[in-house]
């Protein structure tokens, strides 16, 4: 008899015959056990299964991940609610396997969603994405699946805040300077924001239309906030002078 991975016992299906014909329980496979060599303290009399690589031997070893299969909740594979979360599950085979963890990742296709360590999948963006579960153990086996995202809105990317005409400056005073917000990509759903004034050395006061007014000398900042919650934010420094 040989003991394996698991710590159960096998015994020679062919014992007529000088090898020893085994089922292994890694790949389910009856091979006969070839020898190998290993540097490993204790390895020797060892043999390894020539199908899948288990390891025959005395004492207990790994037992190597062969299979990834990765599904969402209940069989989700779309998301159509705008920035919807979907569980992904990740069913490691065998499930006498020693190291059943997966890191989780998502790839970018038509569409753009991100995904955590949990295997919680976000959507971001309209398309598809490929999400795949890599066993952590030395196997490295992954699965995918494909997940079909829709009803997503487009959120800002950047915002650039400038004055009219390039001006960073109010030299006049009680003067104003009308702040100009670029929101991009020009497709994205929302692309108003909410204006305020971060005091520096000066002060100033901001409208909700952008337009600046100095109040004392000084620099301040004027900050651009996306409405749309991506948290995308934008800012320009204003120099003020000449204010009694």
């Amino acid at each position: 008899m040989t003991q394996i991975g698991d710590t159960r016992e096998y015994t020679s299906i062919d014992e007529s015959a000088s090898k020893l014909l085994a089922k292994c329980p890694q790949c389910q496979v009856k091979v006969v056990p070839k020898g190998i060599n290993s540097t490993r303290p204790g390895a020797a009399g060892e043999k390894h299964c020539p199908n899948c690589g288990q390891i025959f031997g005395r004492g207990t070893f790994p037992t190597k991940v062969l299979t990834v299969n990765v599904t969402g909740t209940s069989g989700a594979v779309a998301i159509a609610v705008d920035k919807a979360r979907l569980q992904m599950l990740a069913e490691v085979l065998p499930a006498i396997a020693t190291d059943k963890s997966v890191a989780w990742s998502v790839a970018a296709g038509t569409g753009t969603a991100v995904i955590g360590a949990d295997g919680l999948l976000q959507a971001l963006t309209d398309g598809t994405v490929t999400v795949k579960a890599t066993a952590n153990d030395v196997t490295k086996t992954a699965g995918t699946k494909v997940i079909t995202l829709s009803n997503q809105s487009v959120w800002v990317q950047s915002l650039t805040v400038t004055g009219a005409g390039d001006a960073t400056t109010i030299e006049v005073d009680g003067g104003t300077l009308e702040m100009q917000i670029d929101a991009l990509p020009v497709g994205a759903t929302d692309r108003t924001v909410v204006l305020s004034v971060i005091p520096g050395t000066g002060t100033a006061e901001i409208s909700a239309e952008g337009i600046l007014t100095a109040l004392t000398n000084g620099t301040v900042t004027v900050k651009a906030l996306a409405h749309d919650g991506s948290g995308v934010i934008g800012t320009a420094v204003i120099t003020i002078s000449n204010q009694v």
